[in-house]
């Protein structure tokens, strides 16, 4: 195979971009050490989630145009710069503005990273590799989350913030190693349009069972609290169901069988899964989500036109993104006004509704 080279270097690169020495201990770091209130941040990091979504498709487009190792280059300078704008910065403007150029370079990587992926193995086993890679790189944001929050308690939040600017950089390093596929065929493939090959049959369900999830995970933990779990706890759950999305990208990677037939399985099963009680029903949840997210991303990039790869892989994270940013507020309304089961139970029906809609 031609391009061996991206294939090794394609999982190491998802991981020192992943951003997780910081993960568990940013918010502690601008309310404690930079003393920005919590309203600041929750608001600069909403805007930072409207700016990926803004600029995913446009990005994917680009990488589409330009080449895939030039938007992975571009996204890992910017996340290096903002990277250093977050360590360094003292005031809420230099926070937002770290908050954007990092939301810049997840936009500009999201689409590029599967379809590079796709066109270094020539399409040979591309769902295996991409399941397996996605639960690598969950296995490794808990490792690395745990280890951030090690750093900084013994060594301090300053060596924190340096070791994750020089796994940014070496994410740098990484995506300048990358070799750019040529794509034959392409200006053939230009005149389909943008949204040729868009398999939104295995979209929309996705990103319901995603938002699903989602949802999960954000009510699950403040039941927990109302119960009068302790902090410790509600950590060990948000930790497990990582561990559970890693877990079902890894299922997804070994099981057989066609894509879309297995897809649709694990939507209906989320369906079920939505009226399962408190942390069981979170637990199977990522677990499904885990698993549909790389069976997605075959589907797009078996159908999708050689010069629009990166395009619809990038308009189906905004489309979760979108979906998510929209039900998470009102599964939260719905809780305090009807209970977790008024919530679960609308999932649960937008799910099957989405299934016999795409069939």
């Amino acid at each position: 195979m031609a391009y061996r080279r991206n294939l090794r270097l394609y999982v190491p690169y998802r991981i020192l971009t992943l951003e997780g020495i910081c993960h568990g201990i940013y918010l502690l770091w601008w309310t404690q050490k930079r003393h920005i209130s919590a309203a600041a941040v929750a608001a600069i990091l909403a805007f930072s989630d409207l700016v990926v979504m803004a600029l995913n498709v446009p990005t994917g487009v680009l990488a589409d145009r330009f080449g895939r190792r030039r938007s992975l280059i571009a996204g890992s300078a910017a996340q290096v710069g903002g990277i250093l704008l977050l360590w360094l910065c003292e005031s809420s403007a230099g926070v937002a503005l770290g908050c954007v150029t990092i939301a810049v370079g997840d936009s500009f990587r999201s689409g590029a990273q599967e379809a590079l992926l796709f066109e270094s193995c020539d399409g040979a086993q591309f769902g295996r590799r991409l399941a397996r890679a996605d639960a690598a790189t969950e296995l490794a944001l808990v490792g690395l989350t745990l280890l951030g929050g090690w750093i900084a308690q013994w060594a301090g939040f300053h060596a924190a913030w340096c070791v994750e600017a020089a796994l940014a950089l070496g994410g740098l390093g990484v995506a300048l190693s990358f070799r750019e596929v040529p794509r034959p065929n392409e200006a053939g493939d230009v005149g389909r349009g943008r949204w040729a090959g868009v398999p939104w049959s295995a979209i929309l369900p996705v990103t319901l069972l995603v938002a699903a999830a989602s949802g999960a995970g954000f009510l699950v933990p403040l039941e927990l609290a109302d119960r009068g779990a302790g902090a410790g706890s509600v950590a060990n759950l948000i930790a497990l169901l990582q561990l559970m999305e890693g877990a079902g990208a890894a299922a997804a990677g070994v099981l057989g069988g066609e894509p879309e037939r297995r897809l649709r399985l694990l939507v209906a099963a989320g369906a079920l899964a939505c009226v399962l009680p408190g942390p069981l029903g979170a637990v199977t949840l990522y677990f499904l989500a885990g698993a549909a997210r790389p069976l997605r991303g075959e589907l797009l990039q078996q159908r999708a036109a050689p010069s629009n790869r990166a395009t619809v892989a990038s308009i189906a994270g905004s489309a979760d993104n979108l979906v998510k940013g929209f039900w998470l507020p009102l599964a939260a309304g719905l809780r305090d006004s009807s209970g977790p089961l008024g919530a679960n139970a609308l999932l649960a029906a937008l799910l099957l509704a989405a299934l016999g809609a795409t069939r």
